[in-house]
């Protein structure tokens, strides 16, 4: 372990284009990275988050500043796991296009998945019945994440509206889905 002004005096010299400086720091946090890119989910990848979390720590140095009082352990960690995390999404995405393109990566349908085709009267009467109760059970602001959802709004700009992060957005919509198709089965 390097003694913090040790490891600022390399991060300094890194930025200045130093190789032996960037690394050292490279061999330093290697664990970090070997640990990152060693979760479950990420094995099938492996190769490729290898590549990611090491860009992502490079990048780490190159945006670190030492004047904002963070350590540079924390800041590194957030960063290459921030970016494991992006990049899972995509293969994710990417996996979804290609491979099923019925199912999600979350393994969850979404809950207009739920809902009969339309071709069948009966099961269409059924299924408007099921949701009117499902949505009259709704909490007043879940109703109001329903209604943002089913006008296509953007999580970005429903966030806005909300006056809530894009995250909590995601976050909400989520257990909205499964309250949802709880219901509807219910």
């Amino acid at each position: 372990m390097l003694a913090k002004d040790e490891e600022l005096k390399l991060l300094k010299d890194a930025q200045g284009g130093d190789k032996e400086a960037m690394t050292r720091l490279v061999a330093q946090y290697e664990p970090l990275i070997g640990k990152a890119t060693s979760q479950a989910h990420l094995r099938v990848v492996r190769e490729d988050a290898l590549s990611v979390a090491h860009l992502a720590f490079l990048e780490a140095v190159a945006s670190f500043e030492a004047d904002r009082e963070v350590m540079f352990a924390a800041y590194a960690r957030k960063k290459v796991y921030g970016d494991l995390h992006t990049f899972f999404r995509q293969e994710c995405r990417r996996w979804q296009r290609e491979f099923s393109p019925t199912e999600s990566c979350d393994e969850e349908l979404s809950f207009w998945d739920t809902i009969p085709d339309e071709r069948d009267g009966t099961a269409e009467c059924l299924a408007e019945e099921a949701i009117k109760k499902a949505i009259a059970s709704l909490t007043t602001g879940e109703r109001q994440l329903l209604d943002l959802l089913l006008a296509k709004t953007g999580q970005k700009d429903i966030a806005r509206i909300l006056g809530v992060s894009q995250q909590t957005v995601s976050y909400r919509r989520g257990l909205l889905r499964k309250k949802f198709k709880s219901l509807l089965r219910g």
